[in-house]
């Protein structure tokens, strides 16, 4: 992986997990059952692949006690124990790049042929995400233009979770992307 790469993932984790514990107090209260777990296992992921592995530690914890619908005190004890973890890496990237520092782009590759020249596209994205490989925002991002011209009714529903680093939700949404 690059280092431009890898310092947008730290800026993207930064600017999507930063508020967690709103993000997971809107779960908890969400009518959906499963949000609370959804946002934790995003958390794990995302600290996962960025390297912060005490902090995908303490959001595994949470996520398995979210599945198990462990009481809410017992959730508050996990959910401070995230937050304890979370703090100091969000403090370090903050240190690394102010919020409205603006990250170098990857410049985008554009094919003439459109759809057609996606389908081994998608199925190399589709092999990365099932691997929990960063390399697949990369591709994504130098192919997003022929995605959109290709799919303008279903690019977005990959887009999202592919920038918020959610690899098992951008391959789902990938998945029914190809079959569109």
């Amino acid at each position: 992986m690059n280092n431009a790469l890898y310092q947008r993932m730290l800026m993207k984790f930064r600017d999507s997990q930063g508020a967690f514990e709103q993000l997971f107090a809107s779960a908890r209260h969400d009518p959906d059952p499963a949000a609370a777990t959804r946002c934790a296992h995003t958390l794990k992921g995302t600290a996962g692949n960025i390297g912060a592995k005490a902090l995908e530690r303490a959001a595994a914890t949470l996520e398995h006690a979210c599945q198990s619908g462990e009481n809410e005190s017992h959730l508050d004890k996990l959910l401070t124990q995230t937050l304890e973890a979370l703090a100091p890496v969000i403090q370090g990237l903050n240190a690394l790049a102010p919020k409205s520092e603006t990250m170098p782009s990857v410049n985008t590759v554009q094919s003439p042929t459109g759809g057609a020249s996606l389908q081994g596209v998608i199925v190399q994205l589709q092999q990365l995400l099932a691997q929990n490989l960063v390399d697949a925002v990369d591709i994504w991002e130098d192919k997003l233009d022929e995605f959109k011209r290709s799919y303008p009714d279903h690019w977005r529903q990959v887009n999202e979770p592919m920038t918020q680093f959610d690899f098992v939700s951008a391959l789902a949404a990938l998945n029914l992307l190809a079959a569109a």
